[in-house]
């Protein structure tokens, strides 16, 4: 479901070696994900039960299929604080996040 852009893209990365030998869990995600990762909304009775507050970030370059995900995730879940980290594809290098979860967490 990934565009083949993006695919080419990412076998030019240094990281292909390691999706590759994640490759075989893929289909546990989608299964996991289901018709979310199009779009679908997510259950509210999924997150009723969650009450603390939620961290969730996106990558301002990553697929539309992970940014539907996260949209999913910050209408169902009462606490949500959602992140646009602009620039940054779907691995942020820690420096990016850091100072975020610092600010979250109350670092």
């Amino acid at each position: 479901m990934m565009p083949e852009s993006e695919i080419a893209k990412a076998r030019q990365a240094p990281f292909w070696p390691n999706l590759e030998s994640l490759a075989h869990t893929l289909i546990y995600d989608y299964e996991i994900l289901g018709e979310r990762i199009l779009g679908e909304p997510l259950p509210q009775a999924w997150a009723d039960a969650i009450a603390v507050p939620v961290l969730i970030f996106e990558g301002g370059h990553s697929p539309a299929t992970l940014r539907n995900v996260v949209t999913s995730l910050e209408a169902i879940l009462p606490h949500a604080t959602k992140r646009t980290l602009a620039g940054q594809g779907h691995g942020a290098p820690a420096s990016v996040l850091a100072p975020i979860l610092e600010s979250f967490f109350g670092g």
